[in-house]
């Protein structure tokens, strides 16, 4: 047989195998379509019962409130009066005043909802859960009930029925009107109506009274400003006024005219400080010069003409340096007389600007509060109820359609989550492609699960039925097994990865359907330990096993028992003195098998299951090919991986899988009933 040079793993579909893709979830929730179908409708059912049978009805009543954004005063109150307008982005605030606890609490009180049962949970019978809860929490926080006073319980009614109300509050803002919908629900139609008329007034009236207090606020909050400023102005002016007097000739044109005298003053400053420098520097020239001439001539005084002439220069430097001193302070007394003029016309500059400013805020403050005091004399309410709320005719809930829709949902979720589940927790193997993807082995062939007890007449009926569908498996299978060499191979071993995988019945009908081709056959039984072929055949097994044929006893004729209705040979397996994985290893065991390939077509070991014992991968060195079994829908995938890396561990090259004991039945159950559709009838007659 063909081995490979190394053990080889098996290949990523295992971890693949987890991965779900759209394809394979429809698959399997149209399989249990039958079953979402009537699980929903059961639900839907149920669901529509319970709500006529058990559900109260619930009535809502809705009412609207126009916002009037024509107030008829001027918009620039609107910048003052908080309020009196309703832009977009209030919107909300008003939903939230209509929602506020202090609201629902007026409304109660109003209409005194304490004394109905409905709202005031005090008022109902508790069920015996509900008192079975609270004294289970009570005995688990160690909590001691106290006596309430009737001020105490009085408040706690309130409070509790403020809160149901406020739960039963709705409201909505139009998106193209300035309007707003109220609606409150109650199991009483009149009452809901009631209940949504008076909310609306109670806000209005609310709304009105915060309009009053805000402008109320703003017109004192105006006066006071306006106070100020006008008192601030004065006091500008006052300043301003005494800046002026204070600063007499301070003026443009005097600030021009000194401007100049400084300029002037520092190109003078600038042309003295430069004849200064040009004196000092021929002072220094006509000192190097006379010194150069003493050296030359020897002289240790200088001459009459030299001292006038440096005497002259000396005075010409000393004048100038009086000259340059007395700009120099000259300049220094205008430009401080300029800066001291420049700081006052600045400082006159800036008290104008902020009187300026102040006589304009003072101005615009006064002007807003002469019209705050007109619009609140004018001003009235900028909402009312625009629809009046009716009692319903209908109630708004229960909805025995919507409940069905909702239980028929749930019920799909929840049972397409069970078969999603158990469809990814799965390990065994339900069709070929599977087994393929898996192992990465061609699958040749599949038999079919036959329901008898006895395997003597079930694999009589494979014989006397050729037609059969069992039967046209064996064939597919013996087709692909020599299609799948070059040679047919000679010696065929079958394993499994555990017994009852219907491995020995596959040995024995393969056997058969390969005889039929008028080829001589050879089945031998090396499971040794259970020796399961025996049982198959209805004449006793030989007295001799293959053994006895090694040790020489008897010969190969002797030892094998010949069965006319498959048209095999048999040689069965008995107790071995030594350890069977041992025995397989001899020279006497090879030599049985070159005797045997000597006189027979074909050779069909069936062998012991591989995670069982070791004696299949010792057998399979004497095997052309071999043939894995796997049970459809029983053998997990933890132990064909196991077997095949056995089998691999030791060098041998699986050729292909079996899928066995497949069920038509069940294969319809999961989807794949097309695989056996017409075809599964087909020979019965």
């Amino acid at each position: 047989m063909t081995r490979t040079s190394k053990p080889t793993s098996l290949p990523s579909h295992e971890i693949e195998w987890n991965q779900i893709d759209l394809q394979r979830i429809f698959s399997v929730l149209w399989r249990g379509k039958i079953a979402l179908v009537g699980t929903m409708l059961l639900f839907g059912i149920v669901a529509a019962y319970l709500t006529i049978r058990y559900v109260e009805p619930v009535y809502r009543a809705t009412a609207v409130i126009e916002f009037s954004q024509d107030t008829g005063a001027s918009s620039s109150i609107y910048s003052f009066v908080g309020g009196g307008s309703l832009d977009r982005t209030k919107i909300n605030t008003q939903l939230a005043m209509i929602h506020s606890f202090e609201t629902a609490q007026e409304l109660t009180q109003k209409l005194n909802l304490t004394q109905l049962p409905e709202f005031n949970a005090a008022l109902r019978q508790q069920s015996l859960w509900s008192k079975f809860k609270i004294a289970v929490i009570r005995w688990i926080n160690q909590i001691q009930p106290r006596e309430l006073s009737d001020e105490e319980i009085a408040q706690r009614e309130l409070r509790s029925t403020t809160e149901t109300v406020s739960s039963r509050i709705e409201s909505n803002a139009a998106r193209d009107a300035w309007t707003v919908e109220l609606s409150i629900t109650s199991k009483n139609p009149a009452l809901s109506a009631l209940l949504t008329n008076t909310l609306a007034e109670i806000y209005i009236d609310r709304r009105n009274a915060r309009q009053i207090e805000s402008l109320s606020s703003t017109l004192d909050w105006l006066t006071q400003q306006v106070q100020d400023l006008e008192a601030a102005l004065i006091q500008k002016e006052e300043r301003l006024k005494d800046l002026h007097a204070n600063s007499n000739f301070a003026s443009e044109e005097t600030r021009a005219g000194l401007a100049r005298q400084v300029q002037s003053f520092r190109d003078e400053l600038e042309e003295a400080r430069l004849t200064l420098a040009r004196a000092e520097s021929s002072l220094t020239e006509r000192r190097e010069v006379i010194a150069t001439a003493m050296v030359a001539e020897g002289r240790s005084r200088m001459t009459t003409s030299e001292t006038s002439s440096l005497n002259l220069l000396e005075s010409t430097v000393i004048q100038s340096e009086k000259t340059a001193e007395n700009l120099a302070n000259t300049y220094d007394a205008v430009l401080t007389r300029f800066e001291t003029l420049n700081d006052a016309l600045q400082q006159i500059i800036q008290l104008e600007r902020e009187v300026e400013v102040a006589q304009d805020l003072y101005q615009t403050f006064l002007t807003g509060l002469q019209e705050t005091t007109i619009f609140i004399g004018q001003s009235g309410s900028d909402s009312f109820i625009l629809s009046r709320a009716l009692p319903p005719l209908q109630p708004v809930s229960p909805n025995p359609p919507v409940n069905a829709i909702l239980a028929m949902i749930c019920a799909f979720v929840i049972l397409a989550s069970l078969l999603l589940w158990r469809e990814l927790t799965t390990s065994v193997f339900r069709n070929a492609e599977e087994l393929a993807d898996f192992s990465n082995l061609p699958v040749l062939g599949e038999t079919i699960y036959v329901r008898k007890k006895d395997r003597r007449n079930l694999v009589r009926d494979f014989i006397k039925n050729p037609t059969s569908i069992q039967a046209e498996n064996l064939r597919n299978l013996r087709t692909s097994i020599f299609m799948s060499t070059s040679k047919a191979p000679e010696v065929l071993l079958l394993t499994s990865s555990v017994p009852a995988e219907g491995k020995t019945i596959l040995s024995v009908t393969l056997a058969g359907s390969i005889a039929h081709l008028g080829r001589r056959v050879l089945l031998i039984d090396c499971d040794v330990r259970r020796r399961t072929v025996g049982s198959i055949f209805e004449k006793s097994p030989s007295a001799h096993g293959f053994n006895d044929v090694c040790s020489g006893k008897v010969t190969l004729e002797e030892a094998i028992v010949r069965d006319e209705d498959l048209g095999i040979d048999i040689l069965h397996g008995k107790e071995l003195s030594q350890n069977p994985a041992d025995f397989f290893t001899t020279d006497k065991f090879r030599a049985l098998m070159a005797d045997a390939r000597q006189k027979y077509d074909h050779i069909v070991l069936d062998t012991p299951p591989v995670l069982s014992i070791a004696d299949a991968r010792i057998i399979s060195s004497a095997a052309d090919i071999v043939l894995f079994a796997v049970r459809w829908d029983k053998t997990t995938r933890v132990q064909v991986s196991k077997s095949i890396t056995q089998l691999q561990s030791v060098g041998v090259e699986v050729a292909g899988a079996i899928l066995t004991q497949v069920s038509p039945k069940g294969m319809k159950r999961y989807g794949y009933g097309e695989q056996y559709g017409a075809y599964a009838a087909y020979g019965k007659s």
